[in-house]
């Protein structure tokens, strides 16, 4: 039997067979349209809006965080038109705002799956350069991205950057989460772009081969397609700028591979996007002269008969051009290496050790697998680079060397997934001692680490 929203899109499909350029009739449910759009051309935007609809909006971590989603930002708030050619406008939208939604609650559902039982206070983000490669990407410390507007030209001041950058709303992802914000809607504008790209198969055989229906796919392609380079200047720029004025923002982004992993998978996924839609467009308008239909290009405009679409190619070429400069190349070299040194290259590091004496932990429980440490240093997070290890095989007794530039630290320990949350109480399992506690965020307390 077939189901309603089946016969839905069959009869949708008859329609625009025969349609001249637009609807008779309405779509009764336009999302779930959209749905099997996504999910007979473009499975990667179908995986994005299907996992987003089916995460739970609540994530409760067993020893530490808890992070809630009330509101839905998704296909439903986005596909309102109900005839041809209206709902087409709106999918490019629609698919980007899902990936927002997608990118802010799927990184806890990671997380949890994984088993992680703490995230503390700490913000994540998840990004999908392809929906077998999903990437959860720990926010650190940032600035937001308005100040970008102290160092970036009135000439790379377009209507994105008035929107993203300067004076952008201070609520907005690109200010509340700085680079991570700017690489969140890098690749929503990704996803969204691609949504559309991926209809071409749609508008060969399901709509009527004119020129008012062929420059709609156009037109949503090329709306989008650019903030590729826009947004890849920005978030060069924005570390450019972080190196040179703000190192300690700088080391922990560069220092987090999982956000470096995101960009450069997003920014090949997304290079290889324009490719694909210039050696389409060939093709496509190629198919159209032979229709019979006239076609034109400039730098600036592609007409088919007297429709057009702007192309955008000149603010498209302009960014590329500008990130040719040895500044961006080297940020690129920077962004592309797999190498996450834990100790970093700077003469003023000490040396410091701590130990961790778990034996009574052993005869209590059994055994302790994984002791890590959350610090001050390390923005509070499980990171396998701070993981201490047995000083010898089989001993209870664990411990790491820190590299720290001089100055006061505050860390707890984590153990086997427990966070340690009140440092006092196991004070004499460390070694040095610590001489002084302060109160957390979590109302614990802290071990206070000096370096000298």
């Amino acid at each position: 039997m077939i189901s309603l929203v089946r016969k839905i899109t069959l009869m949708t499909y008859i329609l625009l067979l025969s349609a001249m350029g637009s609807f008779a009739q309405s779509i009764s449910q336009p999302v779930s349209y959209v749905k099997n759009l996504m999910k007979k051309y473009s499975p990667e935007s179908f995986f994005i809006i299907d996992q987003d609809d089916k995460s739970p909006r609540v994530f409760d971590f067993e020893h530490g965080g808890k992070m809630s989603f009330t509101n839905r930002n998704d296909l439903n708030a986005y596909i309102r038109a109900t005839q041809f050619p209206d709902i087409i406008n709106e999918i490019n939208t629609g698919v980007h705002e899902t990936t927002h939604d997608f990118t802010s609650i799927y990184a806890y559902k990671m997380l949890l799956d994984k088993g992680i039982k703490n995230i503390g206070t700490n913000n994540f983000l998840c990004f999908a350069p392809d929906k077998n490669n999903i990437i959860t990407v720990r926010v650190t410390k940032i600035f937001p991205s308005s100040e970008l507007n102290n160092v970036i030209d009135e000439k790379f001041q377009t209507e994105r950057y008035a929107n993203y950058i300067y004076p952008a709303r201070p609520i907005l992802g690109t200010q509340v989460n700085g680079v991570y914000g700017l690489l969140d809607e890098f690749h929503a504008y990704y996803h969204g772009t691609k949504a559309i790209l991926d209809l071409k198969p749609f508008f060969e055989t399901e709509v009527k081969q004119n020129s008012t229906n062929w420059i709609l796919y156009f037109k949503n392609i090329y709306s989008t397609y650019y903030a590729y380079a826009e947004f890849r200047y920005f978030i060069l720029k924005y570390l450019i700028y972080a190196k040179e004025n703000d190192p300690e923002v700088y080391e922990r982004i560069i220092e987090n591979k999982e956000f470096k992993e995101a960009f450069i998978k997003t920014d090949k996924a997304y290079a290889a996007l324009i490719s694909d839609f210039n050696l389409n467009k060939t093709i496509i308008l190629k198919n159209l002269k032979a229709k019979g239909i006239v076609v034109s290009e400039t730098d600036e405009k592609l007409m088919l008969d007297k429709s057009f679409a702007m192309t955008f190619n000149e603010t498209y070429t302009f960014f590329m051009e500008a990130m040719k400069a040895q500044e961006f190349t080297d940020m690129m070299t920077a962004l592309s290496s797999t190498g996450i040194p834990m100790v970093r290259n700077d003469v003023n590091l000490k040396s410091v050790k701590i130990q961790f004496d778990a034996t009574s932990m052993v005869q209590s429980f059994g055994s302790v697998k994984s002791i890590t440490v959350l610090g001050s240093f390390n923005d509070d997070v499980n990171d396998s680079r701070y993981m201490m290890q047995p000083v010898s095989p089989g001993s209870a007794i664990f411990e790491i060397t820190l590299k720290l530039k001089p100055g006061k630290y505050l860390y707890k320990l984590n153990v086997d997934g427990i966070l340690l949350s009140d440092m006092s109480s196991v004070g004499s399992m460390v070694s040095p001692t610590p001489t002084q506690y302060e109160s957390s965020k979590d109302d614990g307390k802290s071990a206070v680490l000096m370096v000298n």
